[in-house]
């Protein structure tokens, strides 16, 4: 992922910004410059590659998919150096807590990880 941002903004100090620090040693991560000078690359890898097959699937429906936590880690630390917080996906103002709503509740949860909607 490209940061609008030098990579001593990006870890100050040689820490990760905080929604990759909580990761912890689950996760391998390089810094370097973004091609043309455009802020620096940001990469991530899990030590866990096993995310597809009967376990990747396990993992989505149970709510534990290390591989959407690895992404939704990226976007917030992105948003946070970038914009000094963490930016939510929009949350529509008709949306009440129905039984009707909750599938479009489900996709703005997993909008985090996976993009906006």
């Amino acid at each position: 992922m490209t940061v609008c941002a030098s990579a001593e903004e990006v870890a100050p100090g040689g820490r990760l910004p905080e929604p990759l620090a909580r990761l912890g040693d689950a996760v391998d991560t390089k810094l370097r410059p973004a091609p043309g000078d455009r802020g620096t690359e940001l990469a991530c890898r899990s030590h866990d590659r096993e995310h597809g097959g009967l376990r990747g699937a396990a993992e989505r429906v149970t709510g534990h998919d290390a591989a959407l936590e690895l992404r939704t880690a990226l976007r917030e630390a992105k948003s946070l150096v970038e914009t000094g917080e963490i930016l939510l996906p929009d949350r529509p103002s008709t949306n009440r807590p129905t039984i009707t709503g909750r599938p479009l509740d489900k996709l703005i949860e997993r909008g985090r990880g996976e993009g906006r909607l």
